[in-house]
C-alpha cells in the first residue's frame, strides 16, 4: 500500500499471518516511521511472547533515542511493578558507556561455581577515585626497588601532592620489611633492622586516576536527584498495556 501518512489515522490494523503486519519502507533519507504525541506514548507496541520491539541496522546502531530536557532520559526501562525480580535492562554483550554510571544499589559480577551455583561477588566501592596495581617480588640481601609498570604510571599522577599509596605484606620470614624511598615511577623496599634476607613479600599500590586527582566524596548535584525523581514517578505512572 502507497499514499500519504494521513491515510492511517484513526485505522485498526488486524492480521494472523505469520509475517509483519504492517511494515513501512522509505526508500529516501526520512523516516520510515515517525510517532509524534503531546500527551502519551508516541509509540505503544504491546507483545505477548516475543519482544515488543526489534530494532535492527545494517549500518548503524539498532536504535537511537534523545532527550528533549536536560532532566529527562532518553530511554527508560522498567521491570514489572519495579520488582528486582524483574529485569529492567537487559544487555547481552559488551557494553559502551561515555559519562558516568550512577547506581542506586551495589554493583554485582555473577560468577557460576562449580559447588555453589551462581553467586555475586561485589565492586569494592572508595572514596577518592583510585587505580591499583598489585605484584609479588623478593628481595636481594634485604633490598629491591621496584618500578611500576610504564602503562599504569600513564594511567595515574604520582606527584608529591598526590603521593602513591604502597602496602607491603611479607610471605616469608623477615625482621619485618618497610618502604624505604617512594619516587613518581618506583618504590624501595627494605628489612627493618638491617635485615640481609632474601625474604619475598606481595605489594599493592594505589595512585590517583589521571584527570580525578581531586574528586572526593562528591555531593549528587540537585539536578541529577531531581531528574531521578521525576524520571521514576514518570516510569512507575506509565500503564503496562
Amino acid at each position: 500500500m502507497t499514499g500519504d501518512p494521513a491515510d492511517l489515522v484513526g485505522a485498526t490494523i488486524s492480521s494472523s499471518l505469520s509475517t509483519n503486519t504492517v511494515e513501512f519502507t522509505n526508500t529516501s533519507s526520512g523516516r520510515a516511521i515517525r510517532a509524534i504525541e503531546t500527551d502519551g506514548p508516541g509509540i505503544a507496541a504491546i507483545s505477548t511472547n516475543n519482544p515488543a520491539v526489534v530494532g535492527y541496522s545494517d549500518n548503524s546502531v539498532g536504535g537511537h533515542f534523545w532527550a528533549g530536557m536536560p532532566d529527562r532520559a532518553a530511554l527508560g526501562a522498567v521491570g514489572k511493578d519495579g520488582l528486582s525480580s524483574s529485569c529492567g535492562l537487559s544487555i547481552l554483550g559488551w557494553t559502551v558507556m561515555t559519562g558516568d554510571l550512577l547506581v542506586g544499589g551495589i554493583k554485582n559480577a555473577v560468577i557460576e561455581t562449580p559447588t555453589y551455583g551462581r553467586r555475586y561477588t561485589y565492586a569494592e566501592e572508595s572514596a577518592e577515585v583510585y587505580f591499583f596495581d598489585r605484584g609479588q617480588a623478593h628481595l636481594s640481601s634485604g633490598l629491591v626497588t621496584i618500578h611500576l609498570d610504564p602503562i599504569f604510571l600513564e594511567t595515574v599522577t604520582i606527584t608529591e601532592d598526590c603521593p602513591m599509596l604502597v602496602q607491603i605484606t611479607p610471605t616469608a620470614d623477615c625482621n619485618g620489611l618497610f618502604t624505604a624511598e617512594k619516587t613518581n615511577t618506583s618504590f624501595t623496599v627494605k628489612e627493618l633492622q638491617n635485615g640481609t634476607s632474601n625474604a619475598s613479600f606481595d605489594w599493592e599500590v594505589a595512585a590517583k586516576r589521571r584527570g580525578y586527582e581531586a574528586v572526593r566524596l562528591e555531593e549528587e548535584p540537585g539536578e541529577r536527584v531531581q531528574a531521578q525523581k521525576a524520571l521514576k514517578a514518570q516510569m512507575m505512572e506509565l500503564p503496562e498495556r
